[in-house]
């Protein structure tokens, strides 16, 4: 399909974000982010403000999608036709058609996948692919170069030949679950080994490692709501006027995390300030876990006055 595009020679950022999508500026002529905690925004996605901040900045760059809740990327980046091949046939075979596919270079490609739950980035260096999801700890993820240059590509850009994501929206994507992947992921593994394109060593990569499921099921919980009406807009303001009265530094109160927690006591229905039923037993793991990263201590500040708020009012 063909697109004019007005906001920037690739795409236009503020159409992508109407339609879901939780994308950032690339570094010019590059496919790496341009912006520092790009990775928190797999989780809840730039603000309009931030958007038209970023394109004044930066407007005939690139852009990227932070995977892992609106969307998870496999990327066929196979070196040779029979091994790029043989990907395709075991993506289609365990995981479906997609209308997401996103061309750089001739032969490799990303597809994009609706994750219904919390699926981990996958690392599969002996068959040459990833699947970019979350990071350990579920609060940040990966990213695909969506929209820009590519010197390999035939048309000189990345192209996306079935359906652009300016007509798609996240939820138009066939869902997957961390189950789905790691079939794929073992299917893949097998297959590659069993036609001689990788060593016995690749059965071994990608297979899931021990995790906190509470905490990750409960930022998933929230993470999937934040686009609610109003709900991101009222978390962040909680969070401003805790950093305001340093309760908190600035720095947690744009953390995915702490909006999580405010984000799921605004949809559960309660005033913005009275975020204290949030913070109760079914995130007592989530704050645990917190409380084990280098932010955890400011976390349960967070919490704590948070729920003294909730008290007063």
């Amino acid at each position: 399909m063909s697109t004019a595009y007005s906001a920037t020679p690739y795409c236009d950022p503020l159409r992508l974000l109407d339609q879901g999508w939780h994308i950032f500026p690339l570094k010019p002529g590059a496919k790496l982010p341009a912006v520092n905690g790009w990775n928190a925004l797999a989780m809840v996605p730039p603000s309009p403000d931030q958007v038209e901040r970023w394109l004044r900045r930066w407007p005939v760059t690139g852009w990227g999608v932070a995977c892992g809740f609106c969307a998870i990327g496999v990327d066929n980046d196979c070196d040779t036709p029979d091994a790029s091949a043989l990907f395709e046939a075991v993506r289609l075979t365990t995981l479906g058609e997609t209308p997401a596919v996103r061309i750089g270079k001739p032969g490799r490609s990303v597809t994009l996948y609706r994750p219904v739950g919390p699926i981990r980035y996958v690392n599969l260096p002996s068959v040459g692919g990833e699947v970019y999801a979350l990071n350990a700890g579920y609060e940040t993820g990966r990213q695909i170069a969506a929209f820009g240059p590519h010197v390999k590509a035939p048309s000189g850009r990345y192209v996306w030949p079935v359906e652009n994501l300016h007509s798609l929206r996240p939820r138009d994507l066939p869902p997957v679950a961390a189950e789905d992947v790691g079939r794929f992921v073992r299917t893949l593994n097998l297959a590659f080994v069993s036609a001689g394109l990788a060593r016995p060593e690749a059965l071994r990569e990608g297979q899931p490692g021990a995790y906190d499921r509470t905490a990750a099921r409960a930022v998933w919980r929230a993470g999937q709501t934040g686009g609610a009406p109003g709900a991101l807009a009222e978390a962040r303001k909680l969070l401003e006027a805790a950093a305001a009265a340093q309760a908190v530094g600035q720095k947690v109160a744009r953390h995915p995390l702490a909006l999580a927690v405010v984000i799921e006591a605004v949809n559960a229905g309660n005033d913005p300030e009275d975020v204290a039923e949030a913070l109760g037993d079914r995130w007592r793991g989530l704050l645990e876990h917190a409380e084990q990263r280098t932010r955890g201590g400011e976390m349960l500040s967070l919490a704590r006055w948070a729920a003294r708020k909730g008290q007063k009012g």
